[in-house]
């Protein structure tokens, strides 16, 4: 179980990858972008990381690994939400920032927290499942993307962030 959840955050960023490809085109048509919008849109997320990651390092060392994840997943969950319920592309963009700063804060601590828990000769098995748990998100990401891509714009964008809000 605790690898389940240990690996929950390999799963949204997964799923945020495999998810924005598919949603590019109806955000396109909806917000009226340019091509460079879109790059920072998609770019955004992982340059966002760089502040998660190091952030929620410090902070579990004071308040603990568990305790980050969690709030790690709040923040992912508000910035999924609103890039469901975006008016503008600003807030698009404000919430895929939102996002990419609580992936960024989960992954930082998610190998740790799954080492930590794992017994010695299990380690390196359990660390690993976050790989596999990132390709179980990708793949949820795409068919997401194909199932929703009839809804049409905007409805099958704002599917796909809000289905990530779930996650």
């Amino acid at each position: 179980l605790y690898v389940v959840v240990g690996s929950q955050v390999s799963v949204l960023l997964g799923y945020d990858l495999g998810i924005i490809a598919a949603a590019l085109d109806s955000i396109r048509e909806y917000f009226h972008t340019t091509d460079a919008q879109l790059g920072w849109l998609v770019g955004v997320f992982a340059l966002v990381q760089v502040i998660g990651t190091p952030v929620t390092g410090m902070a579990a060392n004071r308040w603990g690994r568990r305790t980050m994840l969690g709030i790690s997943a709040t923040i992912a969950t508000v910035g999924a939400s609103m890039m469901a319920a975006a008016s503008s592309f600003n807030m698009l963009f404000s919430g895929r920032m939102v996002t990419g700063i609580g992936v960024g804060a989960g992954l930082a601590q998610a190998p740790v927290y799954l080492a930590e828990l794992a017994p010695s000769r299990d380690r390196g098995f359990v660390v690993s499942q976050i790989e596999v748990f990132l390709n179980v998100g990708i793949f949820l990401g795409f068919v997401v993307g194909l199932l929703t891509r009839p809804l049409g714009s905007p409805l099958d964008f704002r599917a796909m962030f809000a289905l990530g809000a779930l996650l």
